[in-house]
């Protein structure tokens, strides 16, 4: 029996030293049958952080206060397979929540949106369903409203696989036109999918429009972005790996474009703060953007194509990759010029302002239609 007893405390004693994590469980995987109260389980004491809700059917996610209160989830949780049927006005986040391969269904024309409020939301082969709003994407949280919860320390948006989300604001929403800041860092991450406009400030809640209450046809504009009124002061980075996508970089977001499967992307960027093309990346930025003063990064790109742009007048380059002017294009630099970068000169009325570069900055890349390329002191 002592022996026995002594075993028993050795090993008591072992599993003490153990790490913390070698002991940690994974999450409980909780289902929830068709038609089920999605919001009664999710504020079931046995639902804790980690933990996954599987839905077989529909989930339903009324409110019995009132029409126009958000939907709060205040558990790290992942909801995955299904879809839900929200009746309250929008979703606000209180921990990091994943949605995946869920079908999401905004009955309610009131706030049809999800904020983050500084948590990582995550979307994941996420979808909206037939018949039902479109829905709109907050890294910060909501204000204007009663309702609140505990705000996290860095909003992030994440839109994976084949979600199809409608636009993405870096900031807050503001529920009733009252101006608002949100401090916090903010990402959003693209990687697959399709979105509407991504904004790197807040908007204005949509007014529904009572005398359209039952027209099952009407459906309320987006969030109304306003850099001056909806302001982001932490940090806005905006990360794409998908064709194309539309971003307002409200004079501060620094946009970071990956490779994508199949052709150069064709973004159309307006007002962003800095340009990196990772590793591999192309881009060929649309006519109808702007890239006054931004910083561009090509260390390692495939190329970047400004062909499109006319002239363009741009701050700091960091090279290593490929620029791809047009015939007739001035590209003019303001700000420092570092490493070489090859460039694709179609022909001699093609040329690039650079005060500060160097004999090195540039080199005539491959593909172009001139024999030489001199910098003129």
């Amino acid at each position: 029996m002592k022996r026995i007893f002594s075993v028993l405390l050795s090993l008591a004693m072992l599993l003490t030293m153990l790490p913390t994590a070698a002991m940690a469980s994974t999450g409980t995987t909780h289902t929830l049958e068709d038609g089920g109260n999605l919001r009664a389980l999710l504020a079931d004491a046995s639902v804790k952080d980690g933990d996954t809700i599987e839905l077989l059917g529909t989930g339903h996610v009324n409110d019995p206060n009132s029409d126009s209160a958000p939907w709060i989830i205040n558990k790290a949780v992942t909801i995955t397979g299904g879809d839900i049927s929200l009746r309250a006005g929008g979703i606000l986040l209180g921990a990091d929540v994943t949605f995946d391969g869920v079908e999401l269904g905004f009955a309610n024309r009131v706030r049809n949106a999800i904020m983050a409020n500084g948590h990582t939301l995550t979307l994941r082969n996420v979808t909206a369903a037939s018949g039902t709003l479109e829905f709109h994407l907050f890294c910060g949280g909501l204000t204007g409203h009663s309702e609140t919860a505990d705000a996290g320390t860095h909003g992030q948006v994440l839109v994976q696989g084949s979600s199809d989300v409608g636009s993405i604001y870096a900031g807050s929403l503001s529920a009733n036109g009252a101006e608002n800041s949100f401090a916090l860092p903010a990402t959003v991450t693209v990687a697959g999918g399709s979105t509407g406009e991504i904004y790197a400030c807040g908007a204005l809640e949509t007014p529904v429009d009572n005398g359209k209450w039952f027209d099952t046809e009407y459906v309320p504009d987006p969030p109304t972005a306003d850099r001056e009124k909806y302001t982001v002061t932490g940090n806005v980075n905006i990360s794409l790996s998908v064709p194309s996508a539309t971003v307002d970089g409200a004079g501060v977001a620094a946009v970071q474009v990956s490779p994508d499967e199949g052709d150069a992307a064709a973004h159309t960027l307006t007002d962003i703060g800095s340009l990196v093309l990772a590793e591999g990346a192309s881009l060929i930025p649309s006519a109808q953007s702007d890239l006054t003063g931004a910083n561009l990064t090509v260390t390692a790109a495939e190329r970047l194509d400004l062909s499109s742009m006319g002239d363009v007048t741009i701050g700091d380059v960091t090279g290593g990759g490929t620029l791809a002017l047009a015939s007739g294009q001035m590209l003019t630099i303001t700000g420092a010029v570092n490493g070489t970068t090859a460039v694709v000169v179609p022909a001699a009325d093609t040329g690039i302002t650079a005060g500060k570069s160097g004999e090195s900055s540039f080199a005539l890349a491959e593909g172009s239609g001139v024999d030489s390329f001199e910098r003129d002191e």
